[in-house]
């Protein structure tokens, strides 16, 4: 049966939205039926499987698309997070690790991270990386799936493809979930991530920028 796979982070899974967050109002690590994947699946008529983790990169997210059971025919829409200041460290599958994913997290706000980010940070090389994962996911499962790539900010294509080689370019959809139409709606219960309502209309308005 084909099947809507989804890629993502905290703005995928559902980030505060009400069967995310316990009585105390704190964050379940879950993913939310209220999140803009359920209702495109609902639109497609086909099930979903949301792959999405709340605080991740974009190699996180690259490396579970690529570590994930995809069928030729099914459909794939992914939201990639912030390329700027995540920077995700794959471990080797054998080896022991405190995270999920089998990534060590290096994120410019943590103090222990600082002088990575000092010494080591330049904003070309995340943004190379960035479209190179991309990239990667556009040349190895367009062919036959239906692939959808968003983000949750706005994605410039033409600033972007006068300063990348065309073996880099990646056909982003032009609508994203940080658009001021979706942030002026009601926030979730987190305050911080978007609501129910936002989720809904950006659903639709992915299904028609993809699919008609």
């Amino acid at each position: 049966m084909q099947t809507l796979w989804t890629f993502g982070c905290s703005h995928t899974q559902g980030h505060g939205m009400p069967d995310c967050v316990d009585s105390n109002g704190d964050p379940l690590n879950k993913t939310s039926k209220f999140s803009w994947p359920n209702h495109l699946a609902e639109i497609l008529n086909i099930p979903v499987i949301n792959n999405s983790h709340a605080g991740i990169g974009p190699k996180a997210v690259w490396n579970n698309v690529i570590n994930s059971n995809i069928q030729p025919d099914d459909v794939i829409a992914i939201m990639w997070p912030c390329w700027e200041t995540r920077i995700d460290l794959l471990i080797d599958p054998d080896a022991r690790s405190n995270h999920a994913l089998q990534i060590q997290a290096v994120r410019a706000w943590d103090e222990q991270d600082e002088s990575y980010f000092e010494k080591y940070y330049h904003k070309y090389d995340r943004w190379i990386e960035f479209h190179l994962l991309a990239r990667h996911i556009q040349d190895n499962y367009s062919k036959n799936n239906k692939l959808i790539q968003t983000s949750y900010d706005a994605y410039n294509k033409k600033r972007s493809r006068e300063n990348l080689p065309s073996n880099l370019h990646v056909d982003f959809t032009h609508i994203a979930l940080g658009f001021h139409k979706y942030c002026a709606m009601p926030l979730a219960l987190d305050n911080t991530h978007l609501g129910v309502e936002a989720h809904i209309e950006f659903a639709q308005d992915l299904y028609t920028e993809a699919f008609r």
